[in-house]
């Protein structure tokens, strides 16, 4: 974590590493065209995206611990909106940043043939992850 004022330190716990990879067990096509993956159990994690499209092609994954009851995504179960807008952790985010931080994923398409993406600094608490822009199937 930065802090203005303080020096930049090194996080003080165990990395995260991949343990296992988990298929989905379960694929729900929603009417609007978006997508839900269900991994079968919450945990701690990252999805890994393969896909072939036109460049310039947004795919955005978002997670989720829960569903709604129509089966769409509820990612309010899974933000990290609370600490931010704490008045003596102002410094979280800054100007810029979004008032919740959602558990989300964007990749654009370079448009050559398959592409596998994952990404390389976070990762997310979830079980479900909605795909929405993904040109296939």
């Amino acid at each position: 974590m930065f802090v203005p004022g303080y020096p930049l330190v090194s996080q003080m716990m165990p990395p995260v590493r991949a343990t296992e990879t988990l298929a989905a067990k379960s694929v729900s096509r929603l009417p609007g065209g978006a997508v839900v993956y269900d991994f079968g159990q919450n945990f701690s994690g990252w999805t890994r995206l393969k896909v072939e499209g036109p460049m310039g092609t947004e795919v955005r994954l978002r997670h989720s611990e829960l569903l709604n009851e129509d089966g769409t995504l509820n990612p309010l179960t899974s933000v990290c909106g609370q600490i931010k807008q704490h008045p003596k952790v102002s410094y979280y985010g800054g100007p810029e940043s979004p008032p919740t931080a959602w558990q989300s994923d964007t990749y654009i398409l370079k448009g050559k043939g398959e592409e596998i993406w994952q990404p390389r600094f976070t990762f997310h608490g979830f079980r479900y992850v909605e795909v929405t822009g993904f040109p296939g199937k």
